[in-house]
C-alpha cells in the first residue's frame, strides 16, 4: 500500500468483510465444538478401580459390579492446517484471487477461534522463469542427487504465530492485493505460473518442522488452485528424471515415486512423509468440467489423484449469487413469498461463500 490513507481505505473494506462473516463463523465454531464434545463422549470408557464401593456392598450377592469405576477420556488428536493458494495469472479472472483470499480469511478466523495451528502461503514462480537453464538448487554433493531448474516462491501470509495487529495488517494488505495485482510485492498477487508439483515437494520440510514444533498429530494440507500444475523442474544428473528414490533425513526413510512429473505421485510422496489429510479445491469458470450454466455444482471426489478429498466448483456462480443477494436486500419484497424466497437464496449464497470452511469442518469433526 502506498500510504496511510490507502491503508485505512482497505482496512475499512476488510473490517466490513469481517463483520459480515462474524456471526456465521461464531455459529460454525459452536457447531464444531458441539461435534467435538459429542465425539469425545462416544470415546469415554469406564474402568473398575479395584476399590469396593461401600454404597453397593449390600448387593454383592446378586450384583458383581460392586467396585468403584473411573471414566477414561482419551485425548483428542491435535489438528493443524497448512494451505497453499495459487498465485498464477489466471487467478485474476472472475475475481478468483479475491474469492480465494476471502475463503482463506474465513478459514483463518475459524482456526484462531478454535485454537487450530495454521499457515497460509501463496505459491508461484515469482520472477524466476521456468525455462532457466541455471540450476537453482541441489540437495547434496553426491553423484545421485536432485537438481531444480528454479525454486518456486512460497510466501507465508498468515500464521497462528501472528499477533492480532500483525494479522489485521496482513489481511488488509491481501485485500489490497485482490485488486492491485502488481502493487507492493509482485509475487503476493496472481502474476505467475502454477508450480504446484515443485511447491508440494519443497513444502515437505516446512510441514514436518511445523508438525514437530507445534506437536501436531494430524496436519491437514489444502491446495486452492484454478488449474493443472506446471511440469516439474526436477532434474537428474543426466537430465529430467521419471523415477525418484529419495532418502528423507527428517524421517530417516526412503520414499519412491513412479513419475516425478506427476502431481498424483508427488502428493502420495508428500502424504507418506507428512501424513494427514490432503484436500484440494479446484476453482473453475462456469461451463467448465461439466458445470451447467444455470445451476451451481460442486463436484466431490474422494481419494482422487493423490488427494483424500477433492472439490471442483465455480467461483463465478458463488459470487454472482452473493451479488444478487446483496442487490435483493435493497429491494422491497412484493409479497411474503418473495421475502421467503429472497431469505432462502441469501442463506445459500452466504453458505457458498464459506464453502472451504464448511468442508474443512466436516473433515476434522
Amino acid at each position: 500500500m502506498y500510504n496511510e490513507k490507502e491503508y485505512k481505505k482497505w482496512n475499512k473494506k476488510y473490517k466490513k468483510f469481517q463483520r459480515a462473516n462474524k456471526q456465521s463463523i461464531t455459529k460454525m465454531v459452536l457447531d464444531f465444538n458441539r461435534k467435538k464434545s459429542a465425539n469425545i463422549a462416544k470415546r469415554v470408557k469406564k474402568k473398575d478401580t479395584g476399590v469396593i464401593d461401600e454404597r453397593l456392598l449390600h448387593s454383592y450377592r446378586w450384583n458383581d459390579r460392586i467396585f468403584k469405576t473411573k471414566k477414561i477420556v482419551p485425548e483428542g488428536k491435535n489438528h493443524g492446517l497448512i494451505m497453499l493458494v495459487d498465485c498464477s495469472g489466471s487467478m485474476q479472472e472472475w475475481n478468483k484471487f479475491e474469492g480465494a483470499i476471502k475463503q482463506a480469511l474465513i478459514l483463518v478466523d475459524f482456526c484462531r477461534k478454535v485454537g487450530i495451528k495454521y499457515k497460509v502461503m501463496g505459491f508461484g514462480n515469482g520472477k524466476c522463469s521456468t525455462y532457466d537453464t541455471e540450476i537453482k538448487y541441489k540437495n547434496c554433493g553426491s553423484k545421485r542427487h536432485l537438481e531444480m531448474k528454479y525454486l518456486p516462491l512460497l510466501r507465508e501470509w498468515f500464521s497462528h504465530e501472528q499477533t492480532l495487529k500483525q494479522h489485521d495488517f496482513m489481511a488488509t494488505y491481501m485485500f489490497f492485493k485482490t485488486k492491485k495485482f502488481r502493487a507492493g510485492f509482485n509475487a503476493d498477487g496472481p502474476n505467475s505460473g502454477t508450480p504446484l508439483i515443485d511447491s508440494v515437494l519443497l513444502m515437505r520440510q516446512i510441514a514436518l518442522r511445523f508438525k514437530e514444533e507445534e506437536n501436531i498429530d494430524i496436519l491437514n494440507t489444502i491446495t486452492l488452485t484454478d488449474g493443472a500444475s506446471n511440469g516439474a523442474s526436477i532434474r537428474g544428473v543426466d537430465g529430467m528424471v521419471t523415477k525418484l528414490s529419495s532418502y528423507d533425513p527428517l524421517t530417516k526413510s526412503i520414499y519412491r515415486t513412479a513419475d516425478v512429473d506427476d502431481l498424483k505421485n508427488i502428493l502420495q510422496f508428500y502424504k507418506k512423509v507428512v501424513g494427514g489429510n490432503i484436500i484440494g479445491f479446484n476453482i473453475t469458470n462456469r461451463g467448465y468440467y461439466g458445470f451447467e450454466t444455470t445451476k451451481d455444482t460442486i463436484d466431490i471426489l474422494e481419494n482422487w489423484n493423490g488427494y483424500d478429498h477433492h472439490y471442483t466448483f465455480s467461483f463465478t456462480s458463488i459470487y454472482e449469487d452473493v451479488a444478487k443477494s446483496i442487490k435483493k436486500d435493497k429491494e422491497i419484497p412484493k409479497s411474503v413469498d418473495d421475502l421467503k424466497s429472497n431469505f432462502n437464496k441469501k442463506g445459500i449464497a452466504k453458505n457458498n461463500e464459506k464453502l472451504l470452511l464448511s468442508k474443512f469442518i466436516d473433515i476434522i469433526s
